[in-house]
């Protein structure tokens, strides 16, 4: 019996440095002033944004053109090769041409991917190197610890009114920034929306 009366006693001793290290330790803090941004609101509320962006869309419908092209020219082909009355060799001569078309295909969509993907990054990087003083201003004038960028499913619920509110204000700053571009792109796609529901709902 003393013998486990002595152990309880040196776990305790043991014990008593951490939990007073624990004591002592400073309250870590808790971030409870954040906000919500919704980049693509942004994007769309601000006349500098969409400018950004604009070459996009019309890059994308350049390679989207010249896809169908290339396909309606493979089909054009396809109902060659099926017409009757051709000759071995004929029919050889179109296969060929057949398989060289779907290469140069197939290293078209490649080359299209790849293109965007770039056009995609230089834009989203000069967005955010002109978006981010105007969100550092917001933040110190609002006293937040955060800015969480919006992405579906991030949240198991959101207030919606607020994040568009907050990106409004980033959007409509930035453009004060940048007057010249302010109503570049003026009659853009209506505004997106957060969709964000509280978790279990559907």
């Amino acid at each position: 019996m003393r013998r486990s009366t002595l152990a309880l006693a040196a776990i305790a001793a043991l014990a008593l440095p951490a939990a007073a290290q624990q004591a002592a330790a400073p309250a870590q803090a808790i971030i409870d002033k954040f906000a919500v941004l919704v980049p693509q609101r942004v994007i769309e509320q601000s006349g500098h944004c969409r400018k950004l962006f604009s070459g996009l869309e019309l890059e994308r419908k350049q390679w989207q053109d010249k896809l169908e092209a290339k396909s309606v020219e493979g089909q054009q082909l396809q109902k060659q090769l099926q017409a009757t009355g051709l000759s071995d060799e004929g029919k050889e001569k179109l296969q060929k041409q057949l398989r060289d078309l779907q290469y140069d295909f197939n290293k078209m969509q490649e080359d299209a991917k790849a293109d965007m993907e770039k056009a995609q990054q230089k834009a989203g990087a000069q967005f955010n190197q002109d978006v981010a003083p105007t969100l550092e201003e917001i933040v110190k004038e609002k006293g937040l610890q955060a800015v969480i960028q919006y992405n579906p499913g991030l949240f198991a619920y959101l207030d919606e009114s607020a994040a568009l509110s907050f990106s409004d204000e980033v959007a409509k700053r930035v453009d004060a920034k940048f007057p010249a571009d302010a109503g570049f792109g003026a009659t853009a796609k209506p505004a997106t929306k957060p969709a964000a529901k509280p978790a279990g709902k559907k």
